[in-house]
């Protein structure tokens, strides 16, 4: 559709057949682009050829949604409503905005490094689920691959099925809500968690793993434990901004990365809990460890070190080796 208008009337537009096609719908802002879009044909790969604004949901029940038509030029793809995906969602490095991603068993779906996903927000998936959620990964395997930044804005819980019990994979996740994670969770880029927002448990929460970076100008609260699985909270490093606030686990937290702790004018919560520090070099820096900022028990692992920048309070004791 390159010229004129059509109107959606809220109906619903369906794709089969065996065949690759381009959709080129040049203006697809309101009632003059779909409502609600499917696929459901196993053979059909769909690609966008312009820009695409879905009005109401996506559903993919077979076949494949490509953003990328040419191998070169990726598409924006915004669905105002949800996005639920038994077939293949191939996001390429699009810039990606939907209300709440579900992936059924069987699902595949994938984005690059420089893809962005937003997940804005949340959805109970037309009833079909309990409770609304941003991410809803009932598949579990490595064909779920979020390899870009995901932004967690709407719904109430967050379940993306990775390792160590499952295998989908995330990279970077920018955390901009008050919602709760469900399972264990390994994020192999960086987490952020924004102002005034809170990254929490809940009964069914375990551990978190985070390869990269951990930022926080809010606040991420591995307590009070409600499950007896949340032990464990593993960061390369943690740096606690002002507003920002780490509660930590009762059982031990991790610092794999010589970045260490940087307590930037936020607060540090012990919960009794163990602050390990497992690579070499590691630094304590920036503002003081103290009084209610202060260390429960402080160690090294292995061959390890670590380096004190500034005054420190340790309530029980410190070891090394």
């Amino acid at each position: 559709l390159t010229a004129g208008k059509s109107f959606n009337a809220d109906g619903r537009i369906t794709l089969e057949g065996n065949f690759t096609s381009y959709i080129q719908w040049d203006t697809t802002a309101g009632d003059n682009g779909p409502h609600n879009l499917r696929l459901n044909d196993a053979n059909l790969h769909a690609k966008l050829r312009t820009p695409m604004t879905i009005e109401g949901d996506l559903v993919i029940d077979a076949g494949r949604l490509n953003t990328q038509y040419d191998g070169t030029d990726h598409k924006d793809l915004t669905v105002t409503g949800y996005c639920d995906v038994t077939g293949t969602l191939t996001l390429n490095t699009s810039t990606v905005s939907v209300a709440a991603l579900r992936c059924k068993s069987g699902a595949a779906v994938t984005q690059d490094a420089t893809g962005t996903l937003a997940l804005a927000t949340g959805s109970n998936f037309g009833g079909t689920e309990g409770s609304a959620y941003s991410l809803r990964n009932l598949d579990g395997t490595s064909d779920i691959n979020l390899g870009g930044t995901t932004t967690v804005t709407g719904g109430s819980y967050f379940e993306p099925r990775t390792a160590t019990v499952y295998a989908s994979v995330l990279n970077n996740i920018v955390w901009n809500s008050g919602q709760y994670w469900v399972g264990e969770i390994r994020i192999g880029g960086t987490l952020v968690v924004n102002a005034a927002k809170h990254m929490q448990p809940y009964g069914g929460s375990k551990n978190v793993t985070v390869v990269g970076a951990v930022t926080l100008n809010g606040q991420l609260s591995a307590y009070p434990n409600g499950h007896a699985d949340l032990n464990n909270m593993t960061f390369a490093s943690l740096t606690i901004n002002t507003g920002g606030t780490y509660a930590a686990t009762p059982g031990e937290t991790s610092i794999t990365g010589a970045g260490g702790i940087n307590r930037a004018g936020g607060t540090f919560t012990h919960n009794n809990g163990t602050v390990d520090f497992e690579a070499a070099t590691t630094v304590i820096q920036s503002t003081t460890m103290t009084g209610s900022n202060a260390f429960y028990i402080l160690k090294s692992t292995g061959q390890t070190w670590y380096r004190i920048d500034q005054d420190i309070d340790i309530e029980r004791h410190a070891s090394t080796g």
